[in-house]
């Protein structure tokens, strides 16, 4: 991909999170909720392309997302606490047995060790994992 087009990708993608940030609060009135505040939070696929686009755009990411994985995953975990006031960017590696693994996306320190080498990879194991199905016809036999 271009250099112009994954910034046009990275624009895009801070727009939409933009739109969503706007739109929750009216979204979860439509439910019935009353929302005290909304939170940002935005998870990626810990790969190693996923890295790489991150890489490239970093300062620019950082600055959109100043948010704290850490305190974000807290706050997942304990609801009543105060939410986390900034945007934040996170990666997971979608390993279940591990519970809530969300990670810091490497914006504003280190970044983890990448779990899959891109989404199809990722889907492999996903597809793997998933238990085999009884066919339809052979239920409640």
């Amino acid at each position: 991909m271009a250099p112009l087009a994954r910034i046009r990708l990275q624009a895009g993608a801070q727009r939409q999170v933009t739109w969503y940030e706007r739109e929750a609060p009216f979204a979860a009135r439509r439910l019935g909720w009353l929302p005290a505040s909304a939170t940002v939070i935005v998870v990626c696929l810990n790969s190693a392309a996923v890295a790489r686009s991150l890489g490239d755009h970093r300062a620019l990411l950082a600055s959109s997302f100043p948010g704290d994985a850490a305190a974000m995953a807290a706050w997942l975990r304990d609801p009543a606490a105060p939410p986390p006031s900034a945007r934040t960017l996170v990666v997971t590696d979608l390993a279940p047995h591990r519970g809530l693994a969300l990670a810091s996306a490497g914006l504003h320190g280190r970044a983890p060790t990448p779990s899959y080498r891109d989404d199809a990879e990722a889907a492999g194991v996903l597809v793997a994992r998933r238990p085999a199905r009884q066919p339809r016809w052979s239920r409640g036999r």
